[in-house]
């Protein structure tokens, strides 16, 4: 009887030292999987921003005195809206 218990829980063992390597096995090719698919798309994502920098240095290099002039306004306009809304904010408090 004794026997034929310990034999029962041997094998139970071996089938859970199975199941973890099975699981083990399967959790690190999905975690190797998941690593490649980042690498890949931080790969693509560096080569977009890359050509977004050439882009943008290209247009700026073919029309400066656009691109300044629209610096300027966005520059003037967000002065006028910060000062308009510091100025409101200070009216309340008073």
């Amino acid at each position: 009887m004794t026997t034929q218990l310990e034999e029962q829980v041997r094998e139970t063992a071996e089938q859970i030292e199975e199941a973890v390597r099975a699981s083990t096995a399967t959790v690190a090719e999905t975690f190797n999987d998941g690593k490649r698919s980042t690498e890949r798309l931080l790969r693509k994502g560096r080569y977009a921003v890359e050509d977004s920098v050439e882009e943008a240095t290209h247009r700026i290099k073919r029309d400066p005195f656009g691109y300044v002039t629209a610096a300027f306004a966005a520059g003037t306009i967000t002065g006028i809206v910060v000062g308009l809304l510091l100025r409101r904010g200070g009216k309340k408090g008073s």
